[in-house]
């Protein structure tokens, strides 16, 4: 089913993706079970919303990034988009053991059938993690937003 999504209902949006750079799959044996949101689509294929992929991030400016290749990325706000792992890996890169060996596991299910460390207190107080499909973000966007302002552990 989702090849034919992908070739029809989703061609356009998923054209308009592949000519600025923005990768994109059908996932394992073609199955993959997110579609794109249109509007995070539209802004990224109009240019609204920047995307880099293909260099590392040689370092971190006041108002964006700059890659190993020479480019300079200007950004209000930087999302990575890591892919598939352990995303205490990315993290242990990132922001360092100490911090990452306070995040106990990311993903999966809890005890009540909760995902671990997703869209929820992960362990360390200011860090969140948001995967999951452009849907998904959109529904728990406003959760984490009142998180960060109201310190909690939904």
């Amino acid at each position: 089913m989702v090849p034919m999504v992908a070739e029809t209902t989703d061609k356009v949006i998923l054209d308009g993706l592949a000519k600025v750079g923005f990768k994109t799959n059908l996932g394992i044996h073609g199955a993959q079970w997110w579609l794109p949101h249109t509007g995070a689509s539209k802004s990224i294929i109009d240019g609204d919303i920047k995307i880099k992929n293909g260099s590392a991030i040689e370092s971190f400016m006041e108002n964006g990034l700059r890659f190993v290749d020479g480019t300079e990325l200007q950004a209000d706000m930087i999302v990575f988009a890591t892919g598939y792992g352990d995303h205490r890996d990315f993290m242990r890169e990132v922001c360092g053991d100490e911090v990452a060996s306070k995040i106990p596991r990311v993903w999966g299910l809890d005890d009540e059938g909760q995902t671990v460390g997703m869209w929820r207190y992960c362990g360390h107080d200011g860090l969140w993690f948001a995967n999951g499909d452009l849907a998904l973000s959109r529904f728990h966007s406003l959760c984490l937003a009142m998180c960060e302002f109201i310190p909690c552990g939904i």
